[in-house]
This record gives structure tokens, C-alpha cells and sequence, in this order.
């Protein structure tokens, strides 16, 4: 998958003006953007937007719903933060209304924390500590009032979820708030063995030590 983004990268430009051309689908069009997002966000960016403009050709609203995150997503990466807040919201709206006329399902209970993860992470990079805890407090009610609580789906996003309000309380200098947090997310992800995660938790323990000292 890495050596897809990399090739894609390197293409970037002509391949994306050549998108529609080449007859890429708009589901086409999300995963390339999901691929690109942690190698270039700004390649990301092109795929996404291509995708919302055919995001009535996707079938389910799980589709469209990760649309607008990967949308959001991009845009919070490019540092376009008011457009990355407007797919988040879309984002919620379209899962609101999935949920309406379809019932609440295990994907739009993961869509809608995930969005609310994505909105407390964007307030964490403005700054706004308050608004931060704030969403990922929501993301804490939505996953225990979950049908599902314990898949590992829930399971990675509670580990998530622990790091993230571990950095909020690190940045506000609180340490004894935030060890809980960081040592549930630990304990957690031992039994996931979840890369991504173990860095992120490496990364609060150092946040810690360097703090307590």
C-alpha cells in the first residue's frame, strides 16, 4: 500500500487531472485519498475533492459519510481548518440522517466517533484545550453506548480516544490527569498490537517523563 502511495505521489498532478479521464470511480477516487492521506496530504486532497463531486455515485451512506471524514481529514492535514470543520459537520448531518431513515449499525456508530474524534483533534491543534476534551468526551459517550463495545474496532478507537485526552492533558501541564488515560490506552493496545498506536503511546509516555521531571 506504501509503495502504491509513493507511485501515486510521484504522479501526482498529471494523474489526477487525468482521473475522470482514466475512468477512476468515486470509491476509486476515497481509497487513493485514504492511501495518500498519511504520505501527502495534498495529493489527498485532490483525490477527495474529485470524489465529492461524484459522492451521489457512492452507494451506501457509509460511503458518503467517509467521504466528507477523508475530506475533513485532508484539509485538517493542509491546515485549512474551517473547511476541514465544515466536512466534519457534514460529515455528523449525513450520519444523522443514515440513522433516520436506516437504524443506528456498528459503522455509523464508528462513523459518528470518529468524526467527533477528528473535530477534538482539530481544537487540539488550534489551541482550544476546552473544546478539545470537550469531543472527545462525546467520543467516550457514543463508544460506551455502543451495541458493540467490545470489537476490536471499538477497541482501537478507545485507545485512540485515551491518547488523544492524554495530549490535552499534557499540553495543560496536568501529568496526574492525564497518567490514567495513558496507562489505559497502554494496557489496551498491548493485547491489540497496534503499531500506530504503540507509537502514539510512546510518544505521551516521553511527553510525561519529560513533564514530571
Amino acid at each position: 500500500m506504501v509503495a502504491l502511495g509513493v507511485a501515486l505521489i510521484c504522479a501526482t498532478g498529471s494523474f489526477a487531472q487525468a482521473a475522470s479521464a482514466d475512468g477512476i470511480t468515486c470509491a476509486q477516487h476515497v481509497d487513493i485519498a485514504k492511501q495518500l492521506l498519511p504520505l501527502n496530504a495534498d495529493s489527498a486532497l485532490v483525490h477527495a475533492l474529485e470524489a465529492e463531486k461524484c459522492i451521489g455515485d457512492l452507494k451506501t451512506s457509509e460511503e458518503k459519510v467517509r467521504l466528507l471524514i477523508v475530506l475533513g481529514d485532508a484539509q485538517q492535514n493542509v491546515r485549512d481548518m474551517p473547511a476541514a470543520l465544515g466536512a466534519y459537520q457534514r460529515a455528523q448531518r449525513a450520519v444523522d440522517e443514515a440513522i433516520t431513515k436506516e437504524g443506528v449499525s456498528p459503522a455509523l456508530t464508528l462513523a459518528r466517533a470518529d468524526i467527533e474524534m477528528n473535530i477534538g483533534l482539530l481544537h487540539f491543534n488550534l489551541r482550544d484545550l476546552d473544546k478539545s476534551i470537550g469531543h472527545y468526551n462525546a467520543v467516550l459517550r457514543i463508544l460506551d453506548g455502543a451495541t458493540t463495545p467490545d470489537s476490536a474496532a471499538m477497541a482501537l478507537r478507545r485507545v485512540r480516544l485515551f491518547n488523544n485526552m492524554a495530549a490535552v492533558y499534557v499540553r495543560q501541564s496536568d501529568f496526574a490527569t492525564a497518567l490514567p488515560y495513558f496507562q489505559q490506552a497502554l494496557q489496551m493496545n498491548l493485547a491489540l498490537n497496534d503499531v500506530r498506536n504503540a507509537g502514539s503511546a510512546e510518544q505521551q509516555h516521553r511527553h510525561l517523563l519529560d513533564g514530571a521531571g
